[in-house]
């Protein structure tokens, strides 16, 4: 079967299912999140480290093409070095950024809050 045959495919096998009540909304069904991410968190996936292990084909005649990526992923590693070091600082930047923000917006609601027991008593 051709991608464009299962995708026509899929398509009606949807309309199909949406007709028979297969996609009702099951009333205010949401997904949330886990977890909220830390800055910790955000601070090591925000440090780019590409694993050149990784590097394959998996095609029929993939070793040869995974030879040559190697190859070339060698001959460019000063190149990406760079690359990912420039990204890796304007992601730590932009990190800080955030963080400093959100002390200050700490410092602010708690200076707030502070001010509405004041007013209160």
């Amino acid at each position: 079967m051709r991608p464009e045959e299962a995708l026509a495919r899929a398509r009606e096998r949807a309309a199909a299912a949406r007709a028979a009540g297969g996609y009702e909304d099951p009333g205010g069904f949401t997904i949330e999140p886990r977890e909220r991410i830390g800055t910790d968190q955000l601070m090591e996936w925000a440090v780019l480290e590409p694993d050149e292990s990784i590097m394959h084909s998996t095609r029929r005649f993939g070793a040869p093409i995974t030879w040559i990526k190697q190859r070339l992923v060698h001959v460019l590693r000063q190149y990406h070095g760079e690359l990912t070091a420039d990204q890796t600082r304007f992601n730590m930047h932009l990190l800080i950024h955030v963080a400093e923000l959100e002390d200050r917006l700490a410092r602010v609601e708690a200076e707030r809050d502070a001010l509405r027991v004041d007013a209160d008593a």
